[in-house]
């Protein structure tokens, strides 16, 4: 029963760190998205003017 319960806190364990990485990956995502966006809007700015 011991050996049970080990194995499922490591599945656990694996569970919770693959959600981390997906969640660090969509996040660093989004920080470049916006960063490239905000470049394009500073060039239309730019040739607006």
């Amino acid at each position: 029963m011991e050996w049970q319960l080990a194995k499922l806190g490591e599945g656990n364990n694996q569970a919770t760190e693959r959600i981390e990485t997906d969640g660090e990956k969509r996040g660093s995502g989004e920080a470049e998205k916006t960063e490239q966006s905000k470049k394009r809007v500073s060039r239309r700015k730019k040739e607006e003017e």
